[in-house]
């Protein structure tokens, strides 16, 4: 079956274990880095935001044999674990002071990026930029943000300086860093392997509480120092996705940064989804200096 057959299907099948009242449609949705994703959107008529559930991923589940009734069944159970009962009042978004206190920073590829760039405020970071997003105020869901374009800024009349103002307050509070040891990963992904208790080449996994956008957290005023201090060590930053950076102290690594970079760029492209790659760059934050560079 040919995609437009499967999406068409879809529509076919999908509303009889959905409200009679809801609307369906597939739209197709601009992710991070250029992704081009198409969106199955269920809307209730008294509600005024709608789940938005991607078909990419479900088509290859069909070829790999799952039934258009399992399909279907899963695209119901999404929309029921994640669909409102009652609207959402955006005016927290319209009003800037309402807004300000949920707005936080996020870190994207520059290069995979540079069309969505031109019409989103941002801050080049290394080879990298910083965007900003608002929190919506969405019980237990925290994908729930809005990405802020130059039509929000005009709306509040204000600047990029304004909103990473706001960022640097909120994003450290709306998202609190956790770091933790690989071995500790590893270890409740599979408790049967047996692990040294201090491993020789210690690797540390950075990101947030929520794990959502936690590669942003090398952007926290002083936290890479506070870690540098405490390892004794400059720090090489290897960005693992949008989500989270692994941490290794700059004495314990052996590779020269050519190697490095493959490496990154080979795992990018075999095992991080396209829209969650960060960079095939690696970094190093200096004790010193207190800076992060590009290696």
């Amino acid at each position: 079956m040919t995609y437009q057959a499967f999406q068409d299907d879809v529509l076919s099948n999908i509303s009889s274990l959905l409200p009679s009242e809801a609307t369906i449609s597939i739209h197709s949705v601009l992710k991070n880095n250029g992704l081009i994703l198409d969106g199955l959107s269920i809307k209730e008529h008294d509600v005024n935001i709608a789940p938005t559930i991607y078909l990419n991923d479900l088509y290859r589940s069909y070829e790999l044999g799952s039934s258009m009734d399992a399909i279907c069944t899963q695209i119901a159970e999404t929309y029921e674990r994640f669909k409102l009962t009652k609207p959402l009042d955006i005016t927290f978004f319209t009003d800037y002071e309402s807004a300000e206190k949920r707005i936080f920073y996020k870190l994207i590829s520059a290069e995979k990026n540079r069309e969505i760039l031109e019409k989103i405020p941002h801050v080049p970071f290394l080879d990298m930029a910083i965007v900003f997003c608002c929190k919506a105020p969405i019980p237990d869901d925290a994908n729930g943000t809005i990405l802020i374009n130059n039509d929000h800024t005009g709306l509040w009349g204000k600047t990029t300086k304004d909103l990473m103002t706001a960022a640097e307050k909120n994003t450290r509070v709306l998202f609190p860093p956790i770091i933790r040891h690989i071995n500790d990963i590893i270890k409740e992904i599979n408790p049967a392997l047996l692990l040294p208790s201090d491993a020789s080449f210690p690797m540390y996994v950075l990101t947030n509480e929520n794990m959502l956008f936690g590669a942003s957290v090398i952007l926290y005023q002083d936290y890479l120092q506070d870690l540098a201090e405490e390892f004794e060590s400059d720090l090489i930053i290897i960005p693992s996705s949008i989500h989270e950076v692994i941490l290794i102290k700059d004495r314990d690594i052996s590779f020269t940064p050519d190697t490095l970079k493959e490496l990154i760029h080979d795992v990018n492209y075999t095992e991080v989804s396209p829209a969650e790659v960060l960079s095939d760059t690696p970094y190093r934050y200096s004790r010193e200096e207190k800076k992060i560079t590009c290696l």
